[in-house]
């Protein structure tokens, strides 16, 4: 039977190509990593490796061992990593995912409370964009997310906390050829202009998009920030949060049009996998659960 330590030190090999790096990473001299893998191949009958002068290269039967491997080191480390959270009721780290269209403004207040409270966890927050945020957390990449956007697209071992709704302004730059009109824009005059988005961060999990109508050529911008310099520079027109262009409004940076069918405020929620040993998850779901918080998301 192959151990855990066996299929760790096939996973270094064949990521850095070499007996010499997987032994640094592993604090081992480069002959021990080559007997290992040496007695490994013995065991399995099988070639794992094709040796070179300069690079070590998986073959078919590597390949093949690395694929379904990966999903039994990825359940040990679970398992160490849940067996410590019990033990200790303390989690080593925490993760968590937002969705692009919340408000940034919200973050560092969290951040603050957060690492007041625990000052040994490892925080991680990453940026998802519209179902990447329900993707993330399928894949368990995150503990947990902020500001889901509409319903789970399955909710098996899900939990949801609706937060509210995001509103949605239509908006043009001030020299924009849709700037001028004053009656509410029909769907054959906005499919005319190009649109700006953000394209859907998902991996598993089917692919939005925030505003697009169907034959309208599209360009996709790597964040919000662009998007909005995109849309003033005249390059486009999109649906922004309210909150990312109030003050532009105000400042008469961007102009908002009426659209006779108009984008629908995006309900948001916070949303989990069930795990009752984990002191963060039930801190954060507490937090965020205060309506003074979620609407400060908003």
């Amino acid at each position: 039977m192959v151990s855990y330590d066996e299929i760790l030190t096939v996973h270094m090999v064949a990521r850095y190509g070499s007996f010499a790096m997987a032994a640094t990473r592993l604090h081992k001299v480069p002959s021990a990593i080559s007997y290992k893998i040496r007695k490994i191949e013995e065991m399995l009958q099988v070639s794992l490796f094709e040796r070179n002068s300069k690079k070590v290269t998986l073959t078919p039967a590597g390949r093949h061992f690395i694929k379904k491997s990966k999903f039994i080191l990825d359940d040990i480390d679970d398992l160490s990593r849940e067996t410590r959270i019990v033990h200790s009721g303390i989690d080593p780290t925490f993760k968590i995912a937002v969705n692009n269209i919340l408000n940034r403004k919200a973050i560092v207040p969290f951040v603050k409370a957060f690492t007041e409270q625990f000052p040994t966890i490892d925080l991680f927050i990453e940026t998802e964009v519209y179902n990447g945020t329900w993707d993330i957390l399928y894949r368990r990449q995150a503990d947990l997310v902020i500001g889901a956007p509409h319903t789970a697209p399955n909710m098996e071992g899900i939990i949801c906390e609706e937060m509210g709704s995001v509103p949605w302004d239509f908006v043009v730059a001030q020299d924009h050829p849709l700037a001028q009109c004053t009656h509410p824009l029909t769907t054959p005059e906005l499919r005319a202009h190009t649109a700006i988005c953000v394209r859907d961060t998902s991996v598993e999990t089917a692919p939005q998009s925030s505003w697009l109508l169907e034959g309208q050529k599209v360009v996709y911008a790597p964040d919000l920030a662009i998007m909005i310099r995109m849309i003033q520079a005249g390059i486009g027109i999109a649906y922004l949060p309210h909150h990312k262009v109030a003050d532009l409004l105000d400042q008469g940076a961007l102009i908002k049009k009426p659209v006779v069918e108009h984008k629908t405020p995006t309900t948001v929620f916070v949303a989990w996998r069930e795990n009752p040993n984990s002191t963060a998850l039930n801190w954060v779901c507490e937090f965020l659960s205060k309506p003074e918080i979620k609407a400060s998301w908003l």
